[in-house]
């Protein structure tokens, strides 16, 4: 992640996102787009369907993450949400991710915004690709 060029974690909405480094390794073929991060030195695989079709993956605050993806052009949107414990009881949040590329393909910008209680949080990350190394 490139932290010169990305929002920083709301301090008020925990939710918004990792505070530390994250590092992504994305595989992508016709039907799928496999995510390997390691944030915060924790590893985790994200998989999202390119069809439409909902897929639930382990979410990264506990509990299941159900995420359906869509390509808006050459943008891709993923809209998820994940039912997490509360001090108020159980709690749905609700996020849509959109991922673009630069025109060289070495670039990439999340933009996610999440809805929460108080309100709509909107958190940019940037990534720079990294040579493959053997």
């Amino acid at each position: 992640m490139d932290k010169t060029r990305s929002d920083p974690p709301s301090r008020e909405a925990p939710a918004s996102g990792p505070v530390g480094d994250i590092a992504v390794h994305i595989t992508q073929s016709a039907r799928e787009l496999v995510m390997d991060r390691v944030v915060e030195g924790r590893r985790t695989r994200v998989t999202y369907r390119l069809d439409g079709v909902e897929i639930v993956n382990n979410g990264p605050l506990g509990g299941q993450l159900a995420a359906r993806s869509r390509w808006e052009g050459a943008t891709l949107v993923t809209d998820t949400r994940q039912v997490v414990n509360s001090p108020a009881g159980p709690l749905t949040l609700k996020a849509q991710e959109v991922r673009t590329l630069d025109p060289q393909g070495r670039i990439m910008t999340v933009v996610t915004t999440t809805a929460l209680p108080s309100g709509a949080r909107t958190r940019r990350l940037v990534f720079r690709r990294v040579p493959n190394r053997q």
